[in-house]
């Protein structure tokens, strides 16, 4: 299985948007870890805490072995609310907030 990864470009950041309805750890390309669900916000729920997320971030946010980006931003939907943003730093540590970031998340929303 594929995910399809958005890389996009806020005021010279850049930053890879994830999808979090689309994935599961085996279409991470994630060993090890729970299995999760492939559909539906109780899939991405469940992808969301079976993977290493700060490490895959590492991985595909390096500039000289992944896509390269300044971060990795998830998102997520559920009924409750229309989108939720977590945003992992190149270095795979979390984030509260980027402007810039927001600025790419919006962006995604509204394609």
């Amino acid at each position: 299985m594929t995910v399809r990864i958005d890389k996009y470009d806020a005021l010279g950041n850049d930053f890879l948007v994830l999808d979090l309805a689309q994935v599961s750890s085996k279409s991470a390309g994630v060993s090890g870890g729970a299995a999760a669900a492939t559909a539906g916000a109780s899939g991405a729920s469940a992808a969301r805490q079976a993977l290493d997320w700060p490490a895959i971030a590492r991985a595909w946010c390096s500039r000289t072995t992944g896509a390269g980006a300044d971060g990795l931003l998830l998102l997520t939907r559920s009924d409750d609310v229309e989108a939720r943003m977590q945003l992992f730093n190149s270095d795979g540590s979390s984030a509260e907030m980027s402007g810039n970031g927001a600025r790419c998340f919006a962006h995604a929303l509204y394609r």
